[in-house]
């Protein structure tokens, strides 16, 4: 897939990025439908990728991947927003009705 930005200028990062997405679709495509090839694409991925947080202990150019220590603590928040509009909903301070409040 040859992607024509009109002028806009492509880093080496983005142009990097561009050809690891193209490959990873194509793998994508030729492994979906194996499950044990599928399986072992995904745990030699999971390898480097472990790999290179650890030779990389800081980000360089950013990543879009959450690590599972802020799914969690996103979960955590969002039970604990969850549970504090639970309590207010069944306050009648907080509930909306007709006319003056009582």
């Amino acid at each position: 897939m040859k992607i024509n930005y009109n002028g806009w200028i492509s880093t080496p990062a983005q142009l990097r990025y561009d050809e690891l997405c193209e490959i990873f679709c194509k793998v994508a495509d030729v492994v979906a439908d194996d499950e044990e090839h599928c399986r072992e694409i995904m745990d030699w991925l999971e390898m480097k990728m472990i790999n290179l947080k650890i030779s990389n202990n800081k980000s360089s150019c950013g990543s879009n991947l959450i690590s599972g220590h802020s799914r969690v603590q996103a979960s955590t928040e969002r039970e604990l927003v969850d549970k504090d509009y639970s309590v207010h909903t069944l306050d009648p301070k907080f509930s909306k009705t007709k006319g003056p409040p009582k």
